[in-house]
């Protein structure tokens, strides 16, 4: 990385700062560039520098600004490779001169300052070549005899014209001096003293995140991944062996033993606990990748299905149904269906005119009330390590069952009244339509998220042929009923859970009428259509993945051979699971590839 470094055109201490600011660089700059003169000479070495540069990143770091290690750690160990700034959060004695909304520097003179500018700038490839094209007479302009540095002028020409992403400065004391011997002050107060190191612990752990985590993880997992840091140890490698961890707690608790549910409940907790780790290493070490990424985010989804299923084998082993587990397995997946495709309506629509009024970072009662209603992944943990200690399996699913599904309509309700003001995002790509259904939606374009017909009158049938309970079949003609209303484009997000619906509305029909000897075979159906789901809606939120959009075993497809292969034999079905793991194999394999293709 190349530095370049403004200084104050008033100040004769060029040697001193010039030193100062060598000494914290070194591990993170090759090259050091510190102008001098007045503001216009500045300005006019620094294009002249850009027009030879060669790198691809490039830091500007204003004349009243104050690096250190920790704040040059955080600007620089981030997966966000987009311009960025450090920013500081307000304190008592901190006057604010940013503002700052959903991640990025606002440029609206209008809107509340919020946060302190640390004059540290680390400028994107695409914004370089913007920047060398700037003429010195727009800098005379615009800056005038207003006293305006270099730095500033840089800075604010790229809020107008760029976007300038955030890097939260957390605990570590953003200032900004204008003598060396107020910098050296500072560097003697707040960075010789050691205080760093703990704040880059802190720094690493999410602050947003739930109840469970922030009492019983984070303070710990801090620590392990920091010693982690200091060795080879990569993020992926503890991705892994989390997920290795989830493995033996599902088969602990598939076995049915007190003793071994407490060891099970250990395994979940320390396999959540690299989970939280994987992450915090990453962030303090600054090895990101898409690769990563996405299996971070692929096997948290997987892992959670699977500790379900074992929940249900200890659970029929004591004498219990499937039922119970097959439930909370449709919450999970419906859940992460919802989110999925509600993020991806909402990404690119959401109006600008939410500011963040309180210091960054802050987190008011009503949204960490709200995180703990809806029980997110942190506290689910959390829920199936006391409860399989304090109860048994089945007990544990009820709960978790019961839990999930207030947060899972809580959530739906919610979100569908704000997709009100929402645009339309393509959505569809998340849908896994078969041809009838595709068929059906080309010559119907006004029902546009609508479940197909062909699978609700497939569950009607089956309802109707192979059991006399009337009532599940007249819960079928009213979900026929619903699937024919037109979804508005405010609504149209549910497409893609709808197809999720219909699916499993055909698994729970073959389950409930059929032998409990042949109950597995559906859970298991179930649990790789979930994966099966995970995995495709994992690789559409990396770059270049969508492209394998069609490399589905689709909804539809996967409802009419259950419905054939039930029909025939019961057993039978389980061709499905068959054909879902080999659909999986080659998405895995196409993803993966994908993954090492060049951004």
């Amino acid at each position: 990385m190349t530095a370049i470094a403004f200084t104050n055109p008033d100040d004769d201490q060029y040697i001193e700062t010039e030193e100062l600011l060598r000494t914290v660089l070194t591990p993170f700059s090759k090259e050091l560039h510190v102008l001098r003169g007045s503001s216009e000479e500045q300005f006019k070495s620094y294009i002249d520098l850009l027009k030879e540069y060669k790198t691809k990143d490039l830091m500007l770091i204003s004349h009243d600004a104050i690096p250190t290690p920790g704040t040059l750690k955080l600007l620089t160990n981030t997966s966000d490779k987009s311009t960025r700034t450090l920013v500081g959060r307000l304190t008592r004695e901190s006057i604010p001169d940013i503002s700052v909304s959903r991640n990025f520097v606002e440029n609206d003179e209008s809107l509340e300052m919020n946060g302190v500018r640390s004059g540290m700038l680390i400028v994107s490839e695409e914004d370089i070549e913007q920047l060398k094209t700037t003429p010195m007479s727009i800098f005379k302009d615009r800056t005038g005899n207003s006293g305006v540095s270099p730095f500033d002028f840089i800075f604010q020409t790229l809020v107008q014209e760029s976007t300038v992403s955030i890097v939260d400065g957390r605990d570590f004391v953003i200032s900004r001096y204008l003598t060396i011997k107020d910098k050296r002050e500072h560097f003697e107060s707040h960075v010789m003293n050691g205080d760093e190191e703990a704040l880059l612990r802190k720094a690493a752990v999410k602050d947003w995140d739930n109840l469970w985590t922030s009492i019983a993880v984070s303070p710990w997992t801090q620590y392990v991944a920091f010693g982690f840091s200091k060795r080879s140890i990569t993020p992926n490698q503890v991705t892994i062996c989390s997920f290795a961890l989830t493995l033996f707690a599902a088969t602990a608790f598939a076995l049915n033993n007190f003793w071994l549910n407490v060891a099970g409940a250990i395994l979940v907790q320390l396999s959540f606990g690299a989970d939280c780790i994987d992450g915090q290493l990453a962030r303090m070490t600054g090895k990101f990748s898409r690769l990563g990424a996405w299996l971070d985010w692929m096997s948290d989804r997987i892992k959670e299905l699977l500790l379900v299923v074992g929940l249900g084998i200890g659970s029929v082993t004591a004498g219990n149904s499937w039922d119970m587990s097959f439930a909370v397995l449709m919450i999970f997946v419906l859940r992460s269906a919802v989110n999925e495709s509600f993020e991806m309506h909402r990404s690119h629509s959401v109006p600008n005119d939410s500011v963040q009024s309180q210091p960054l970072g802050f987190i008011g009662l009503e949204r960490k009330v709200k995180n703990f209603i809806t029980l997110p992944y942190g506290n689910r943990m959390g829920l199936i390590s006391i409860c399989i200690i304090v109860f048994d399996a089945d007990m544990t699913l009820r709960i978790l069952f019961l839990w999930s599904a207030f947060a899972a309509t809580y959530q739906l309700l919610g979100r569908t009244l704000r997709g009100g003001g929402a645009k339309t995002v393509n959505t569809g790509i998340l849908r896994d339509d078969g041809p009838i259904t595709k068929w059906l939606l080309d010559r119907l374009p006004k029902v546009y998220g609508e479940l197909s017909v062909f699978a609700f009158i497939s569950i009607f049938l089956l309802l109707w042929l192979l059991t006399n309970k009337w009532i599940l079949a007249l819960l079928a003609v009213i979900g026929l009923c619903i699937a024919s209303f037109p979804l508005v484009s405010r609504s149209i997000w549910l497409g893609p859970v709808f197809t999720c619906v219909a699916e499993f509305a055909v698994f729970w029909s073959a389950l409930l009428v059929t032998d409990e000897k042949y109950h597995w075979i559906f859970i298991s159906v179930l649990l790789l259509s979930g994966i099966s789901r995970v995995i495709i809606s994992t690789g559409l939120r990396f770059q270049r993945l969508s492209a394998h959009h069609s490399k589905r075993f689709s909804w539809e497809e996967r409802s009419a051979l259950m419905l054939v292969t039930f029909l025939i034999w019961p057993p039978l079905s389980s061709l499905v699971g068959l054909l879902l793991l080999i659909k999986m194999k080659k998405n895995l394999r196409l993803q993966i590839s994908a993954l090492h293709l060049p951004q």
